[in-house]
């Protein structure tokens, strides 16, 4: 009878998928799916490390077409829709995250989709963009 697990596996503290690094949590969940287990909610997380830093520049380049732009409401209008705008994308990112846990969407799409709509919002306004 040969067991794969040591004793290091049951005295180890397990820390939540938001501390692990990309490679910890990869390394976690390849564990868990040869132990049989579902691993999609982690599988979300894992895809989300990678598609998350990107969220800055995104929103960057969502936001220079209306620098560009002349303001018409003001600097309140400006920051009202910069809210705005940061609380529709978080919106569709943590839908999108929710729907893949409910197995509604694959979790690779699941934590790429706000980055890509807003990418094209952003790319759209920018190409459209007066200078």
């Amino acid at each position: 009878m040969d067991l794969e697990e040591t004793i290091r596996d049951f005295t180890d503290i397990q820390k939540p998928p938001m501390a692990m690094s990309y490679r910890e949590l990869r390394d976690y969940v390849a564990r868990l799916e040869a132990a049989g287990f579902q691993v999609k909610k982690y599988l979300v997380d894992m895809y989300s490390k990678l598609s998350d830093p990107l969220k800055n520049l995104i929103m960057v380049l969502v936001a220079i077409p209306f620098a560009l732009q002349s303001p018409r409401g003001g600097r309140l209008y400006g920051i009202a829709l910069a809210i705005a705008i940061m609380a529709a994308y978080m919106v569709v990112d943590y839908s999108a995250r929710a729907f893949a846990r409910a197995d509604l969407l694959p979790p690779l799409l699941a934590a790429w989709t706000a980055n890509v709509i807003f990418l094209g919002v952003g790319a759209s306004l920018f190409l459209r963009a007066r200078t």
